[in-house]
């Protein structure tokens, strides 16, 4: 879905993604050709401010060229939120790891729930259902999650989990535990995340993508208030 143009600039790796930030940038839909300014980039998330925003529709693929002082990129996406006078896309992946502050696996906070059971060996000879318990997730990227869980749980850090997350959708994978605090609220716990397939790795990278973007279109909303 997200491709580079061979054709663009290679900037230097030390340049930070800010330098981007004000270049003039065009857009090019399905039936629209607009130019605008690039008025935000972080992570996986990129703004461009335009009159023309309400002639693109949500989930429409565009191609961006973007006139930059470091030279010129092009690459295909789509759009994933419309506000006021703006466009929110995607930052492809190719186009992050051109630069120096680029994010391997963007972290968001979370409050949803899950249940999670120990592996009967350090080995793993399979989960051991009478060691599941529940989980209240704090963040997760696509590969670490932290979460809490209750205070008497005796599982400590190097022990391997079965974790079944509730995103909205079942998501299985593997947690090494390679960190613990002791809280009011339970025990917190950080771990790294190992999906079983690349289906579960892109419906979770979708769901941090949106869960970006809702924070983002918060934070605005609460800008303009």
């Amino acid at each position: 879905m997200f491709e580079t143009s061979a054709q663009e600039s290679s900037p230097s790796s030390q340049q930070p993604l800010r330098v981007l930030l004000h270049s003039r940038t065009v857009i090019e839909g399905e039936s629209t050709v607009a130019t605008g300014v690039l008025s935000y980039i972080e992570g996986d998330l990129m703004e461009v401010e335009l009159p023309e925003y309400e002639q693109f529709e949500l989930g429409e693929q565009v191609k961006i060229t973007m006139y930059s002082p470091v030279g010129m990129f092009t690459f295909m996406t789509k759009v994933i939120a419309r506000h006021l006078g703006s466009l929110l896309f995607v930052n492809p992946p190719q186009h992050q790891k051109k630069f120096a502050d680029k994010r391997e696996h963007p972290r968001v906070e979370v409050r949803n729930s899950g249940v999670a059971s120990i592996f009967k060996s350090a080995h793993g000879n399979g989960p051991d259902p009478l060691s599941q318990m529940a989980i209240d997730l704090l963040d997760i990227s696509l590969n670490g999650v932290g979460f809490l869980v209750a205070p008497h749980c005796e599982w400590k850090i190097g022990h391997k989990l079965n974790v079944e997350l509730d995103l909205g959708f079942k998501l299985q994978a593997e947690v090494y535990i390679i960190r613990q605090e002791h809280k009011e609220s339970g025990l917190m716990c950080g771990g790294t995340l190992e999906l079983i397939d690349d289906l579960s790795s892109r419906a979770l990278r979708a769901f941090i993508i949106r869960r970006q973007v809702e924070v983002y279109v918060q934070s605005k909303k609460s800008t303009v208030s």
